[in-house]
């Protein structure tokens, strides 16, 4: 078997790892739970190439917690195509940002689709169905594989980071 398919498996089992906590406690009563559902997606496809997406998710979760749940789920959200524009080398940065976006859009899209069609176990819109596992599979399947084809992404550094962070201020008019 190859690469793709166990990091597929691999990413699939985190998405529903980290939505345990969603299972068992409504974000209507735990508002920073709202974050976790946002970063879900992202982390189990980058939590596999860095321990910064872990970081995300949990920078995510105290923002929630400290500041607010919006801000929090937006920091989530963002944070992965933050992640995915660091997953690049050189050149490639720009395409993986894109690429991430355009697979993030039409994946989940066909997701929704499909699941139209397919059963329901859990009655609730937050969480990521279990009778829905083999799409997920898919879904991350299609992102390994695209990006081990066409982006061979490696290990992010702090350093890497921490200059994507000060070109993207610098965007933004701020920073030296």
């Amino acid at each position: 078997m190859s690469l793709p398919i166990f990091r597929a498996v691999a990413s699939t089992l985190l998405l529903y790892l980290i939505n345990l906590p969603l299972y068992l406690y409504s974000p209507l009563f735990y508002p920073p739970l709202f974050s976790l559902g946002a970063a879900s997606y992202h982390v189990a496809f980058f939590g596999l190439y860095t321990l910064w997406g872990w970081v995300f998710l949990a920078s995510s979760l105290l923002i929630s917690a400290l500041v607010g749940p919006a801000l929090g789920a937006l920091l989530a959200y963002i944070g992965g195509f933050f992640l995915a524009l660091a997953l690049g080398n050189g050149t490639r940065r720009l395409l993986s940002l894109l690429l991430y976006l355009v697979l993030y859009v039409l994946l989940t899209n066909v997701l929704v689709l499909v699941s139209l069609f397919m059963p329901y176990l859990v009655e609730r819109e937050d969480v990521p169905d279990p009778a829905h596992a083999p799409l997920y599979f898919f879904y991350y399947w299609a992102l390994h594989w695209v990006f081990g084809r066409l982006i061979k992404p490696g290990l992010i550094s702090a350093a890497r980071l921490r200059v994507m962070a000060i070109a993207l201020l610098r965007g933004f008019g701020r920073g030296k």
